[in-house]
């Protein structure tokens, strides 16, 4: 077993398809086909036997590169994402993620660590940035309803919102009744039902021993939004319009919005935990409506 570590480039593709299927019994999706060949930066690492003459790739560690500016500072991000290894080369699993951690010219993030690699970047000594996000409380009214049938769906414009488009979630461009600004949004939906459905479901598997929402009205993440405070005074009549047209069951918003929020509109909070290490840079403050939105991560926890 000669295993080598190598940079992965847009030829690899085919062999990283084969790893999903095999290790994850699935293939990645096309949001994440359209965001690997996109990148032109570096795109990760991989482990090549070189003993084995057909799809030789035993491992691979993504990573999404890119550039913002936060606060007139040019800052380089290395986004890691997936860490996949065959179950026989496992013991050599850490040779992906080594390089990461010698990196000089920018920070590494992970926003999706599953328990065990979390442990992993603990020990590692990146550090932990918690982010809280609220489940909005709906409330549902005639005016409300009335008012959504007024919501006109408009061309993407924005560059953020366009280049989004084709990966999970909606990409938005609404024009709202009474207010002149357009409200853009990027959503992202979650794994996690909203507690009108829950209770719904409990009811039904009662009756019929199955749920009866399954496929629709999943809780969805605002990941980006060009107006803030257009989005939490028409709450309501947004919520409306997207149970409607997107059978969004409800919204989650980032800790940005929660200073803003009226309490009597949390339903419940859950925290997310993301991984930032920085060799030589000092680590800004992120905001995270705009970190998920570039980073093209396809899972959320």
């Amino acid at each position: 077993m000669a295993v080598v570590l190598k940079e992965v480039e847009h030829s690899d593709f085919s062999q990283i398809h084969s790893l999903f299927a095999e290790v994850y019994g699935k293939q990645p999706d096309d949001g994440f086909k359209k965001a690997f060949f996109d990148h032109d930066q570096f795109l990760g690492n991989c482990l090549i036997d070189n003993t084995l003459a057909n799809e030789p790739m035993v491992g691979y560690f993504g990573c999404f590169t890119y550039h913002r500016t936060i606060g007139g500072k040019n800052y380089k991000f290395y986004n890691s994402h997936t860490w996949i290894v065959k179950e026989n080369y496992r013991k050599q699993s850490l040779k992906l993620l080594m390089p990461y951690l010698r990196l000089k010219d920018g920070i590494v993030t992970n926003f999706s660590a599953n328990d065990k690699v979390a442990q992993i970047l603990d020990q590692l000594k990146f550090s932990k940035i918690p982010i809280v996000n609220t489940i909005v409380k709906l409330s549902f009214s005639f005016r409300s309803y009335a008012a959504q049938r007024k919501i006109e769906s408009l061309e993407l414009q924005s560059d953020i919102t366009r280049s989004h488009q084709p990966y999970v979630g909606l990409s938005l461009n609404l024009k709202l009744p009474n207010t002149d600004q357009n409200l853009e949004l990027i959503l992202k939906p979650i794994d996690k039902k909203p507690t009108w459905v829950q209770r719904i479901n409990v009811t039904s598997k009662s009756i019929t021993k199955r749920p009866i929402i399954t496929k629709n009205y999943f809780l969805y993440k605002v990941h980006y939004t060009n107006a803030p405070d257009i989005l939490l005074k028409n709450l309501d009549v947004l919520s409306h319009y997207l149970f409607l047209n997107g059978k969004i069951g409800g919204l989650v918003l980032p800790e940005l919005f929660i200073e803003n929020l009226p309490q009597n509109r949390v339903d419940k909070k859950y925290e997310d935990i993301i991984f930032i290490k920085s060799n030589q840079e000092q680590t800004p403050k992120i905001d995270f409506l705009f970190s998920e939105v570039f980073y093209l991560n396809i899972a959320d926890k």
